[in-house]
């Protein structure tokens, strides 16, 4: 029996809010993904692109991801796929190509070198891809000349599979590939795979079985819902793969209306939710409040006062009534400036202060 497992968006190097725990995240996340996929023993595991974050990474998660790739090539058969943050300028890529120099088991796909063809369990499966393509047309034109180029290749292997890291029409509102061009070469393919949207899900509307792999971490806060795993085929059963989820750093983002409420019930909300939250390590809240009182009276050092969270944004916003929306000339004093500054704690400032005050009565009123 076969097993192909696939893992995407690994986003190595990735420093969320500038915070090393996140880059540790990234990398905890990666390890555990490689060490599920060996778990089952495949024959083959293909990476779907944006490995890393930058397209010149960092030395530490460089040695990282080598440091993998060589252990799991000593084992399996490995293709990789590379994506949008890992292209450089004109040459499109500044060193994944060099890693198929590594080891006569690894397969990197690109324009230059776009199939591959291997034997997994006595089957000859071909392999096909490209680099990510920002521009619709240009990758949409890539597809067709991938495509019609596989024919000589297809004519020795029994399965094909498509390796891709672009955004499909359909799944995303921005697109580097429309569904019609996928529609019309999907009948020589037996599968499909992209990287590039992080969250594990059936591409609709084509013929083939059509994944996008997914990541294996969260990279913010509008994938707090995402789960991050390991896609795996058996015995090239593409319509039924497992989705292995595997431990990512905890996530969550809360988004509430609370009506009208005064600074001092807006302060206690916060402290009780961030409080009752405590089982995540990254939380994000927004608020929409009508805020009876000063606005300024409500806390805003919550990442001091609760260290152990790894990211804590908190975002009050005051909603504005239609009825209180005017459009006239008003007046603002320059002490309210110099109160504001008392309430951010820095009217020590007297520096800032003067020249805030400079430029509102050279350009403002």
């Amino acid at each position: 029996m076969s097993t192909i497992c696939c893992i995407s968006d690994c986003h190595l190097g990735y420093l969320h809010r500038l915070k090393k725990e996140r880059l540790e995240d990234f990398e905890a996340s990666f390890s555990e993904a490689i060490s599920k996929a060996m778990e089952y023993n495949p024959d083959l595991i293909i990476f779907g692109g944006d490995v890393f974050e930058h397209s010149k990474p960092d030395a530490r998660s460089f040695k990282a991801f080598i440091s993998a790739l060589m252990k799991v090539s000593a084992k399996t058969l490995v293709v990789l796929a590379i994506g949008n943050h890992e292209l450089d300028g004109h040459l499109r890529t500044s060193y994944q190509p060099a890693l198929s120099h590594l080891s006569n088991n690894i397969h990197v796909l690109s324009t230059e070198n776009p199939h591959v063809l291997l034997e997994l369990s006595g089957k000859k499966v071909g392999i096909h891809g490209f680099e990510y393509l920002r521009e619709k047309d240009a990758s949409e034109a890539a597809l067709k000349k991938l495509t019609s180029e596989m024919e000589s290749i297809s004519q020795n292997a029994d399965t094909n599979i498509l390796c891709l890291h672009q955004g499909i029409e359909g799944s995303v509102p921005r697109y580097e590939i429309s569904l019609k061009a996928l529609q019309e070469i999907s009948q020589k393919y037996d599968l499909i795979l992209s990287g590039h949207i992080h969250k594990y899900q059936r591409i609709k509307g084509i013929a083939v079985p059509a994944y996008y792999v997914g990541s294996t971490s969260k990279r913010n806060f509008s994938e707090s819902g995402n789960v991050n795993g390991v896609l795996v085929f058996k015995d090239f059963d593409y319509n039924n793969p497992a989705f292995i989820e595997i431990p990512s750093a905890t996530m969550r983002a809360i988004k509430q209306d609370l009506g009208t409420r005064t600074p001092e019930e807006i302060n206690v909300y916060l402290k009780d939710l961030i409080e009752s939250n405590s089982d995540v390590k990254n939380l994000s809240i927004s608020l929409d409040v009508d805020v009876k009182g000063n606005y300024f009276d409500v806390a805003r050092d919550w990442e001091t006062i609760y260290p152990l969270f790894t990211i804590l944004e908190v975002h009050v916003n005051n909603k504005v009534k239609d009825a209180a929306i005017k459009i006239e000339k008003a007046q603002m004093e320059p002490k309210v400036i110099e109160e504001y500054f008392e309430k951010k704690g820095i009217a020590a400032r007297k520096d800032l202060l003067a020249a805030c005050v400079r430029f509102y009565e050279r350009y403002g009123g």
